[in-house]
């Protein structure tokens, strides 16, 4: 359960949570990882698969492009 500040805290739009979930993944932040993944699946729940494959579907063409970068430059 998330308290008011924490919810307060991270009512912010998608683009900056997810930066947030990788600064908290990278700088190893636990409390802050585990508070940020509670935030989206609250978003995600009551959501049908089709809703929570279309809110991925963005990340999932960013993620692509970003591989093929990095492959073509190791080349």
């Amino acid at each position: 359960m998330l308290d008011l500040w924490e919810r307060e805290f991270l009512d912010v739009d998608a683009e900056t949570l997810k930066k947030i979930i990788l600064a908290s993944n990278f700088l190893n932040i636990r409390p802050l990882l585990d508070t940020t993944c509670k935030i989206i699946a609250e978003l995600f729940r009551g959501k049908s698969p089709r809703e929570i494959i279309n809110a991925f579907n963005a990340a999932r063409t960013q993620v692509s492009s970003n591989a093929n970068q990095s492959a073509a430059t190791l080349y």
